[in-house]
């Protein structure tokens, strides 16, 4: 009996206990290079595919014809053509679970240093420019939490983990989702609206919707148009949620006061990115989900999820459930 082939597209942290676990159940080989040309040549006899950053088109799909499953190495799954991968009967796991409280935490932390002009302050500290201890400057005054209103734009599970973090500082709470009816949200003191009245009347956005063509530039012009000039914007989903060029418009031309972003369009983003240049936005390299504990229940997540496909059990994280009825 020909034992299963798993691929493992990328290096992982902990390549080699991983390799050992997935051993005792699969052949396990690592691709040599994340090149596109490189994986149609590698996974040509694969069962399973792990991937974290890899885009997985139609092409490396069709270049995989003995394909089973696909295991995303994260949340989103948004480099993975899961259409393409549904018509081929091919299941796509992911791991949702395992960075619901981190990234709201993070999403929380950029609130507050925008809140508080964390970066700013640290910035004039580093310079020497203190200035006079009896008349701080106007550049770091911050405002208080407390009585501001949270926009959340997205009530999931680190939505909602956002909206407790938020009630604790005194905060009121407005949320947009489209999918969920009110007495969904009676755990938590917030109020469902529509996106133009929470863009209206919030004083911190905060967006936690995945990325799809229909949520693709879901803020755009118009839409930070409608936010205060007092207001923040943060995003720590994914990238092309917000309209960048329209982001950076209303950040120079001040209609909304800045933004926290740990999301780009492009990622790195290019040096002459102009968010870059910015003083008004806080930037993080897409680490909303990267601390110890997590990194290490994502990792084990994942390695499970891929030992229960080898076993022929169906994870619970399936996300595209029709391929179990195409395959009965």
């Amino acid at each position: 009996m020909n034992r299963a082939k798993v691929l493992i597209a990328e290096q992982l942290p902990n390549l080699e206990d991983d390799i050992k676990i997935l051993s005792s159940y699969a052949e396990v080989k690592l691709s040599p290079s994340t090149s596109e040309e490189v994986l149609c040549r590698e996974i040509a006899d694969v069962d399973l595919l792990l991937v974290v950053y890899v885009k997985v088109n139609s092409r490396i799909i069709d270049s995989a014809p003995k394909l089973k499953g696909i295991v995303r190495f994260g949340i989103g799954i948004d480099n993975i053509d899961v259409q393409i991968a549904t018509s081929r009967k091919i299941l796509v796991v992911n791991i949702p679970d395992y960075a619901i409280d981190t990234v709201a935490e993070h999403a929380f932390a950029l609130l507050i240093s925008l809140a508080r002009k964390i970066t700013v302050a640290d910035r004039v500290m580093r310079t020497k420019k203190w200035g006079n201890w009896t008349s701080p400057s106007k550049l770091y005054l911050g405002i208080d939490l407390k009585g501001k209103t949270l926009g959340i734009v997205g009530m999931g599970r680190i939505g909602r983990s956002l909206a407790r973090k938020a009630e604790a500082f005194g905060m009121n709470l407005l949320a947009f989702d489209p999918y969920l009816e009110q007495e969904q949200l009676d755990d938590i003191k917030v109020k469902l609206t529509g996106l133009r009245i929470l863009l209206k009347e919030s004083d911190f956005v905060s967006i936690h919707v995945p990325h799809t063509p229909e949520t693709r530039g879901l803020i755009g012009e118009n839409q930070l148009r409608i936010m205060k000039k007092t207001a923040y914007i943060i995003n720590t989903s994914r990238g092309p949620l917000i309209d960048e060029k329209a982001l950076m418009k209303a950040l120079k031309k001040k209609w909304i006061c800045g933004a926290g972003l740990d999301v780009y369009e492009k990622e790195p983003p290019a040096l002459n990115n102009q968010l870059l240049k910015l003083e008004n936005v806080i930037l993080t390299p897409h680490i909303a989900w990267y601390t110890e504990e997590a990194s290490k229940r994502l990792e084990k997540l994942a390695i499970q999820r891929t030992v229960e496909l080898l076993q022929g059990k169906i994870p619970k994280t399936v996300v595209n459930p029709e391929v179990l009825k195409q395959k009965t």
